[in-house]
């Protein structure tokens, strides 16, 4: 009887895993695309120019505030194992944040000065609670696959939901912007998806609360991760920038939002066999390999899009963003890897809210770092220099960050981190 009982509890934790990534990602894929074109079209200078450096300071709030979050999150997942608890309160405290970001555009005069303290306090709330969204749902599909195949060798196959439904929503609503040119409806979305990414959490808690303690001499000695997290910085930096603001270099180009939803969600389609065939492809290059596969899809991706922003193809978009999909697919799951077989059993959300917390780092400087580029040189040369941040970025992992191969990764399982 505890077996059957066992069975059918695994298999109520696999559906409810994928739900998670699958709301958490239509969520995104309806929000992520189309805010910064949001605050574009919305927080509008006396001239009617965008305030760009206003707009990058809300990115930059907004990933601040996700250091704080991210890390107390993970803390608290590893210390009491309640991650449906935290998520369910992230997820209502993110439809709260969508709510304040809608109100400036439905009720308040238009003006710099009205909108803008509103439109900060929303992204401070969204930060707080966004960012250990994603930590906390990768942690829990983590200690699933664990405690049902004793590794993680499968999560990309649970991931690859997440990719699905990104590509659904973003095309949804870029289809529904184009017609209906309200930025209002992409953000209502966003908090609509979070609203049902809360109740399916809910249904997750546990009915008691466990505590253990935390093994923090196992991430004192891990080396080798704490040089991947300036790795991830710095690719933070050029993935999230040049990700928040493409959408500016297509308005640009004069690309219609219907060309925006299509390259944000077919983008996504090629995850999707990467994400199924994950285990055989780190079998084949180890999460090393696929890091640095990843990056160089990543790199290209960068320079296409100041090719194709020069010669005014826009449908050419569609096929560079392919290419992030390739790209991001295999540095997420070489990532992922490399965490989980290094993180501690009661470390696991601290190994990923650690990554996550460097990556908010990275998102609040390159924001900062976006508005002035854009501001002062274009949307063409904020590309250009994050190709560049790639091309470092990718340089230091090479050469500094030791890592190991398919080989070792096996080794590696169960003994001291070295």
């Amino acid at each position: 009887m505890d077996t059957i009982e066992n069975i059918l509890s695994l298999r109520r934790t696999h559906r409810r895993v994928i739900l998670l990534q699958i709301l958490s990602f239509a969520a995104m894929g309806a929000g992520m695309p189309f805010q910064s074109l949001y605050f574009k079209h919305t927080l509008l200078r006396a001239d009617g120019s965008p305030a760009y450096s206003l707009i990058g300071l809300l990115f930059f709030v907004q990933a601040a505030a996700g250091m704080i979050g991210t890390p107390i999150a993970g803390y608290i997942a590893d210390r009491f194992k309640v991650e449906n608890r935290i998520l369910f309160i992230c997820s209502v405290m993110v439809v709260l944040s969508s709510l304040l970001l809608a109100v400036p555009s439905l009720v308040l005069s238009g003006s710099v000065v009205s909108m803008f303290p509103v439109f900060l306090v929303g992204m401070a709330v969204n930060g707080l609670f966004f960012r250990p969204v994603t930590p906390v749902i990768d942690t829990e599909t983590l200690e699933y696959l664990h405690t049902r195949y004793g590794n993680a060798d499968n999560y990309g196959r649970v991931r690859l939901f997440g990719s699905l439904a990104w590509a659904v929503s973003s095309i949804l609503f870029g289809a529904i912007l184009w017609k209906s040119n309200l930025f209002i409806l992409t953000i209502l979305g966003y908090g609509a998806a979070f609203l049902a990414l809360a109740a399916v959490a809910k249904s997750g808690f546990r009915a008691k609360i466990s505590s253990v303690r935390i093994p923090w001499e196992h991430l004192k000695k891990d080396s080798m991760y704490k040089s991947m997290l300036f790795f991830a910085f710095l690719m933070g930096v050029a993935v999230n920038t040049s990700f928040n603001f493409t959408s500016y270099l297509m308005e640009d180009a004069q690309a219609s939002y219907l060309e925006m939803g299509l390259a944000f969600g077919l983008a996504a389609l090629p995850e999707l066999p990467i994400m199924y065939a994950s285990r055989r492809i780190k079998a084949l290059v180890g999460n090393r390999g696929m890091l640095v596969v990843g990056s160089l899809f990543i790199l290209v991706k960068l320079l296409f899009l100041v090719a194709v922003a020069r010669s005014g193809n826009t449908w050419l978009f569609i096929l560079v963003h392919c290419l992030h999909g390739v790209g991001y697919s295999l540095f997420l799951l070489g990532i992922i890897d490399l965490m989980d077989i290094r993180a501690h059993e009661d470390l696991r959300a601290m190994y990923q809210n650690l990554f996550y917390l460097v990556w908010s780092f990275a998102v609040a400087c390159g924001s900062l770092f976006a508005g002035f580029m854009i501001g002062r040189y274009g949307n063409t040369s904020l590309m250009g220099a994050d190709a560049a941040i790639t091309a470092g970025a990718l340089a230091y992992f090479l050469f500094f960050v030791r890592g190991h191969g398919p080989v070792r990764e096996k080794a590696l399982q169960g003994a001291d981190i070295q």
